[in-house]
């Protein structure tokens, strides 16, 4: 579950990915997803997008998904279905 203010999980995670073109993020044990925390999501791909990479949520749950997709996430980054 993602929720609330995403800003030191997002910083850890930018750290990880270094200069990397491609990334991948599994959300195979994602569940949930809330307002602040898409929000938050959001504008990270967005800056991410702005320096030429790309993103690709993989493993998504279909609710999450859903999310994405009404935040716009998905207008800038790739999300791929969990397949049953």
């Amino acid at each position: 579950q993602l929720s609330g203010d995403l800003a030191e999980l997002l910083s850890r995670l930018t750290k990880q990915v270094g200069d990397s073109r491609v990334i991948r993020i599994s959300c195979a044990l994602l569940m949930r997803v809330d307002f602040v925390a898409a929000g938050d999501l959001l504008n990270w791909v967005a800056q991410r997008h702005a320096e030429g990479r790309e993103i690709v949520f993989h493993e998504t749950h279909r609710l999450v998904a859903l999310m994405f997709g009404a935040m716009g996430i998905n207008e800038t980054a790739r999300v791929q279905l969990r397949h049953v």
